[in-house]
């Protein structure tokens, strides 16, 4: 269970409606209208219903599979057929939404003192508040996600409208805030274009078309600025919700990380291409390590000296998530190695790699025995050919690296495989 626990809901009617009644329920009814929002919202019911009940009894889940799912399968039904980025994306906002949630039923269940009818009535209240924002959630989640698509259509268009024209919500009671951009028109490369989009304020409904007619001058117009969780471009971004939507804070640093080990491998995982042409695999959570671009370079070294066939990068994963340790990492790596995570999975065989010096190279075979059956250890020196043989072949014999299966050495100048 997370250990931020908020006192007080966030003031989402504010952000989301504006402390407006009526766009809030012009918003649920435009989300109700969605053919797939209707069926997720009787699920997001059931799996309430059982959600409560289980805090109730002491179950301290961050992300209650049930009810993220309802709301991860909600978001990714709206962005369709949207790039995996995005689909992570959005996974990530619903497990901190999920353990968000789950936080104010556990501050509910404190408040009421033993009282279960005033838990439940104020998990009824908790659980509203969450539908009706996950109505504003999807549908600018929907509407994002077309402005991307539309984003790259522009690019192949820009030969023959160079130009983007702003244009009036298609909303019959229009919002003042973006009324002023209606007409206007900028260059497709113009700066305004990479934090301003139709989408970029909850429920906008604008929308933009590519032009040959000329720039209008905006020198002074007064820029909008994005709502909280919105900025950017998603096309560039890659982002329907940014970090700085008020769940992220709200939550504990891991919690949005969960949402995309969760998807399916052809949701999770990313296809990446090297300069060569290799194929390889690189789980969405990856992006954000500090070895990222070091462990991309090896997996293209390996490919590229026909070391390896397969490879996938993947998730560090903290040893309390048994399920999705067994699930990445199988059940015989987690029995041995419960608190290790190895960088790569290639060809059935799990990778650590290891930067280092001659001096060191042994300690950090050492290291990467106790992360994966496989050692990749990048030099920074020239070695001795017969030297590096012997030396590797000791290293099997040596009881503290039982599981080690194989010992890959790169240079500048070689590489090299050994075999227990």
């Amino acid at each position: 269970m997370s250990s931020k626990s908020p006192s007080n809901d966030f003031n989402f009617f504010k952000l989301y409606f504006n402390s407006d009644n009526l766009l809030k329920q012009s918003v649920i009814k435009q989300a109700l209208n969605s053919p797939d929002f209707m069926p997720t919202l009787e699920k997001m019911a059931k799996a309430a219903s059982g959600i409560v009940d289980a805090i109730w009894n002491n179950d301290n889940s961050e992300i209650p599979a049930e009810l993220f799912n309802t709301y991860n399968d909600n978001f990714h039904k709206g962005i369709g057929d949207a790039s995996n980025l995005l689909k992570n994306n959005v996974s990530r906002l619903a497990a901190a939404k999920t353990n968000y949630t789950v936080q104010q039923l556990h501050n509910a269940k404190t408040a009421a003192k033993g009282n279960k009818d005033e838990y439940n009535r104020q998990a009824k209240l908790i659980l509203a508040r969450a539908n009706s924002t996950q109505a504003a959630e999807y549908n600018t989640a929907v509407h994002r996600a077309r402005v991307a698509k539309q984003w790259e259509q522009f690019q192949g268009e820009r030969h023959l409208y160079p130009n983007i024209q702003w244009l009036r919500t298609r909303s019959a009671t229009p919002r003042e805030i973006h009324l002023a951009y209606v007409g206007r028109i900028w260059p497709m490369d113009d700066p305004f274009w990479n934090s301003n989009s139709p989408g970029c304020t909850w429920n906008c409904k604008c929308s933009w078309k590519t032009t040959d007619q000329k720039p209008t001058d905006n020198s002074s117009l007064s820029v909008v600025e994005a709502s909280a969780g919105l900025e950017g471009n998603p096309y560039y971004t890659h982002e329907i919700f940014t970090n700085k939507h008020p769940y992220f804070s709200r939550v504990d640093k891991h919690v949005p990380n969960l949402g995309p080990l969760h998807n399916p491998d052809d949701i999770a995982f990313i296809q990446k291409i090297t300069k060569d042409g290799h194929k390889y695999l690189e789980h969405f959570n990856c992006k954000d390590e500090k070895e990222i671009a070091e462990n991309r370079k090896v997996v293209e070294l390996l490919l590229k000296e026909g070391v390896v066939k397969e490879a996938a990068l993947l998730p560090r994963i903290h040893q309390r998530e048994v399920e999705l340790r067994e699930r990445y990492y199988g059940k015989e790596y987690n029995s041995l190695r419960p608190a290790k995570c190895p960088d790569c999975k290639a060809d059935g065989e799990f990778l650590e790699f290891k930067e280092t010096t001659l001096k060191n190279l042994s300690a950090n075979i050492l290291k990467a025995s106790k992360q994966g059956d496989i050692a990749v250890i990048k030099l920074d020196s020239h070695i001795d050919n017969d030297w590096i043989t012997r030396f590797c072949k000791k290293q099997f014999t040596l009881k503290d690296r039982k599981g080690l299966k194989k010992i890959i050495i790169s240079t500048s100048e070689k590489t090299y495989l050994y075999r227990k």
